[in-house]
C-alpha cells in the first residue's frame, strides 16, 4: 500500500528560459518554485500536472514529458510526498499572477538557487539539462535536507 501523498512538479522551459514562481502563501513561502500540487483523487499525474499549471500560472502545457520521481521523507513528521517530475517545453497561454504565485522568466544560466528548496538544488539544473532523476530526498524540514540518494538517467 502506498502512504505517500503524491504531487506534480512541472518546469516550464523555453529556450534558454526557465519559468518560475515565487510561492506566495504555504510551504516554501517566499521561495522560487516550479508549478505543481497534489494528485487529486481520480486524476492521472499528466492530468495534475495541467491542472495545477493553469491554476497558478495561467499555462496550458502543450509538449511534455516526464523527467523523473523523487520521494521526500520529512521527518520528524514521517511524512512521505512522491514528486512526478515534468518539463513543459510548449505551452499555450501568457503567464499570469495567482494567488499562489508570482512568475518570472530567468535564465538556465543564471536561477535563483539560492532561493529555492535545498533539496531541489540537487536536481534541478540537470533535469533542465535533459536528464531524468528518480530516488529520495530525506528533509529535516521543508527548508532543510539530511541526505539524499538520486540516480540519473540520460534521455
Amino acid at each position: 500500500m502506498d502512504l505517500s501523498t503524491h504531487y506534480t512538479l512541472c518546469i516550464v522551459v523555453d529556450g534558454g528560459r526557465v519559468l518560475l514562481g515565487e510561492k506566495k502563501t504555504g510551504w516554501g513561502q517566499g521561495d522560487w518554485n516550479a508549478f505543481g500540487g497534489r494528485v487529486e483523487a481520480g486524476e492521472s499525474n499528466e492530468q495534475a500536472m495541467s491542472r495545477e499549471l493553469f491554476e497558478e500560472v495561467g499555462l496550458r502545457a502543450v509538449l511534455y514529458r516526464p523527467c523523473g520521481k523523487i520521494i521526500g521523507d520529512f521527518q520528524p513528521s514521517g511524512e512521505q510526498a512522491t514528486v512526478h517530475l515534468y518539463i513543459v517545453s510548449a505551452f499555450a497561454g501568457e503567464p499570469h499572477e495567482s494567488d499562489e504565485m508570482r512568475p518570472q522568466w530567468f535564465s538556465a544560466d543564471n536561477l535563483p538557487l539560492d532561493r529555492m528548496w535545498k533539496g531541489d538544488r540537487l536536481w534541478f539544473q540537470g533535469v533542465i539539462a535533459g536528464k531524468s532523476v528518480y530516488g529520495h530526498i530525506h528533509y529535516a524540514d521543508e527548508r532543510e535536507f539530511i541526505s539524499s540518494n538520486l540516480t540519473w538517467v540520460d534521455k
